[in-house]
């Protein structure tokens, strides 16, 4: 940030893979990133057996953050839902679009020990500004991932403004009208 500009740059797949871990992660600094919500049902055995099917012997975490967006991508059917999506009504009906991706995809991660954060802000669709949501996962620092577009790590273009549970990502939705956005560069 630099006055009233903002740099966005993307993580390069060569960049990610020189922090990894094997999971399950051990530290403690990152527990809120581990556990269940009452969104991110990462405890209950569907989920938990869903992730395990989806991680196969995969230990290493940037693996498992590949593993885990390929199989997200094509396990929900893209189309708008009238849901406000649990990890378990994600996994159950399998349709959806970016919150749907971003509630299942962050429950599997975190039921396999891989920390994982949902965001919300902006992504441009031709030259448009519109809301969405991915996740961030914890490889040694956090690395954008948008299931709901099959993109790890996720593509620069996405503007990040809250990080927390479902409430907080919809409650974003109230500010979008207030927020001014003109590109200046494209590199």
């Amino acid at each position: 940030v630099k006055g009233d500009k903002v740099e966005i740059r993307r993580n390069t797949e060569e960049e990610v893979k020189k922090d990894t871990y094997d999971i399950p992660y051990t530290g403690n600094d990152l527990k809120p990133y581990l556990e269940p919500t009452p969104w991110v049902q990462s405890e209950d055995p569907k989920i938990k057996d869903f992730s395990k099917a989806v991680r196969g012997g995969l230990t290493d975490a940037v693996l498992v953050a590949g593993s885990f967006t390929g199989r997200m991508y094509g396990w929900l059917e893209k189309q708008p839902s009238t849901l406000v999506p649990t990890a378990l009504d994600a996994h159950k009906y399998r349709v959806g679009e970016c919150l749907e991706h971003t509630v299942l995809y962050t429950a599997a991660a975190r039921a396999a020990g891989l920390p994982a954060r949902m965001v919300a802000g902006l992504v441009p669709v031709r030259g448009v500004f519109y809301f969405h949501t991915w996740v961030e996962v914890w490889i040694g620092r956090w690395v954008a991932v948008d299931p709901a577009r099959g993109e790890w790590p996720a593509s620069a273009a996405r503007i990040r403004f809250v990080t927390g549970d479902m409430e907080d990502l919809l409650a974003f939705i109230h500010q979008i009208g207030k927020i001014q956005i003109q590109v200046v560069e494209v590199l």
